[in-house]
């Protein structure tokens, strides 16, 4: 290989993991899956919860709630819509409560949705969003349903992933430069 394709490749190495790690600063946790739907009687109410997280990135969020999906059994009991996520903090709670209307059949299924945008400061009054990230999971009515294999990956498995990416291609990125060297100094040698 000659210099340029060394630079080249090397330019493209970093740039993939620059990519890899350039990943949303937060998210959210809902207890329920498609494989374990929350299961309810008609004319029941629950109240459950979302968490927020911020795990990644380098300052405090605010994520402002949207309602969405079927909302017409769910609704937010928090007095705001509006909630702070420090930096390194998983377990911002987003109470809601959701209620089957007493003449749904059984079998009966919903989704509850709900978008949380990132709040950015702006100028003279001005509010800007940044990312956002929805979260959705199914409400059953009286129907037991088969718990099956969850799988899945979260936001920190993710994470290793990507650092176990990164440590892998600096490995190969050395080892390239040492086995240059070497064959370098060995022809200087010669």
């Amino acid at each position: 290989m000659n210099k340029i394709n060394i630079k080249l490749w090397i330019l493209i190495s970093l740039f993939t993991l620059v990519v890899n790690f350039n990943v949303g600063a937060f998210g959210v946790t809902a207890f329920y899956t498609d494989d374990i739907p929350l299961v309810m009687n008609p004319g029941e109410t629950k109240d459950v919860y979302l968490e927020l997280q911020n795990m990644v990135g380098n300052e405090d969020i605010t994520m402002k709630a949207e309602l969405t999906g079927d909302s017409e059994i769910a609704r937010v009991t928090d007095k705001s819509l509006d909630y702070f996520v420090p930096l390194g903090k998983k377990d911002v709670k987003v109470n809601l409560r959701i209620t089957i209307p007493s003449g749904d059949p059984i079998g009966k299924e919903y989704s509850i949705s709900r978008k949380f945008k990132q709040m950015g400061g702006g100028g003279a009054g001005m509010v800007q969003f940044g990312g956002e990230v929805a979260k959705a999971f199914p409400v059953v009515v009286g129907k037991v349903v088969k718990k099956e294999k969850v799988s899945g990956y979260s936001v920190k498995d993710l994470a290793k992933q990507g650092y176990l990416v990164a440590g892998l291609l600096i490995l190969i990125i050395i080892g390239y430069v040492l086995v240059r060297n070497i064959k370098k100094r060995q022809q200087n040698n010669i």
